[in-house]
């Protein structure tokens, strides 16, 4: 049975391996140096959750609240969603992308925003069957 529940300083390596399975790099994320992931659980407008099969962690959500120009209200942002191969087609991201939308029902969001590589039409048609609509096209240079 799969459980869900807030990321916590605990899951920091655990998370880190199965980031390197999501960017297909298994050790760029070993290094404790290479992300943000504890200024994140001190970010009271972004949220981590983790989904875990026993205690193995088998996928997560990263996703922030945050405001723009054209909204009258704050929207939230999904930076990244991956679930590990095994457990895919078994309700884990809709279940994740489910405590997203709740999140950002209770903080009076106007919209949730996700990008998705080009390349990955099944996840654009799971982010389709949740009711998201195809939306721009994303850009970026990195400093």
């Amino acid at each position: 049975m799969i459980r869900f529940r807030n990321a916590e300083r605990k899951d920091h390596k655990a998370l880190q391996r199965l980031y390197g399975e999501f960017v297909e790099q298994e050790d760029r994320y070993l290094d404790d140096t290479q992300d943000s992931f504890l200024a994140l659980l001190d970010t009271p407008d972004a949220c981590l959750h983790l989904a875990l099969h026993v205690d193995e962690l088998v996928g997560f959500v990263m996703f922030s609240l945050r405001s723009v120009f054209r909204y009258p209200r704050p929207i939230v942002e999904v930076e990244e969603l991956f679930v590990s191969q095994g457990y895919r087609r078994q309700g884990v991201a809709r279940e994740l992308m489910k405590r997203v939308s709740g999140w950002a029902e209770e903080r009076g969001a106007y919209g949730v925003f996700i990008a998705s590589d080009s390349r990955r039409a099944d996840a654009h048609s799971f982010y389709e069957s949740l009711g998201y609509e195809p939306y721009g096209t994303h850009f970026r240079r990195m400093l």
